[in-house]
């Protein structure tokens, strides 16, 4: 083997085999890695209600700048609001069927 061959294969060794404190690192995070991260060390719930509160928030806001477009003369951002209120109402309906089958 050449000097250029064996520093290759030393490069790929160092690239791929990082050493036993990042094994360790890694199984712990594998196994929970909520635990890292939580002071409980719980496992993490469903961010069903948060993502509920979030879509009914832009829901409103999108209706309401749709509303005031409307009213101002601005049919594109009107419309466009619209549209966004659309996907929030059609995000609702997923979250609200995804709580019904828990």
């Amino acid at each position: 083997m050449s000097g250029e061959e064996v520093d290759i294969m030393e490069r790929h060794h160092k690239i791929t085999h990082r050493g036993p404190a990042e094994d360790f690192f890694a199984r712990m995070l594998r196994r929970r890695p909520w635990s890292q991260f939580s002071p409980t060390a719980e496992p993490p719930r469903s961010a069903l209600i948060l993502r509920l509160v979030l879509a009914t928030s832009g829901m409103a806001v999108c209706g309401v700048f749709a509303g005031l477009a409307v009213i101002i003369g601005q049919p594109l951002l009107a419309i466009a609001m619209a549209a966004l209120t659309a996907v929030a109402t059609f995000d609702i309906a997923v979250i609200l069927r995804h709580r019904a089958t828990r």
